[in-house]
């Protein structure tokens, strides 16, 4: 990416993000927990990928890619609007589960840790006096 794509990109997520802040958005499919975590744009500006993160199982997550998939032409026609842009991109919204792939990360690491087999619970801190 270049510098000028990062900072179109970044633009873009704060005015989404700020859309959906501002409750802007009035679809009742989107949580009222979530985060646009990035949006990378292509180098000619004609296409955007929106990462988007919430909290909760695989069907609430589903459920707000097509929500905000569905809210996708008003959003772009506000970023265009705030943005001033000659050609706003078309936006695509895509799940960022990086902080899943955290969350499996530091549980495995606790696992090796106290040796323990994977999913069981820490051990209690024992007290030495």
């Amino acid at each position: 990416m270049t510098l000028r794509t990062e900072r179109v990109g970044e633009a873009i997520r704060d005015e989404i993000a700020n859309l959906l802040l501002r409750g802007t958005v009035k679809d009742p499919g989107l949580p009222t927990l979530l985060s646009i975590t990035g949006v990378k744009v292509s180098p000619d500006l004609h296409y955007a990928v929106v990462y988007y993160s919430t909290p909760g199982d695989e069907a609430a997550r589903k459920l707000a890619g097509k929500a905000l998939t569905r809210a996708g032409g008003f959003l772009r026609g506000q970023v265009g609007k705030a943005l001033r842009l000659r050609l706003t991109p078309e936006l695509r919204f895509v799940l960022d589960d990086s902080v899943d792939r955290g969350e499996r990360l530091s549980q495995v690491m606790r696992d090796i840790q106290y040796d323990t087999e994977p999913g069981t619970p820490e051990p209690e801190p024992t007290r030495e006096g």
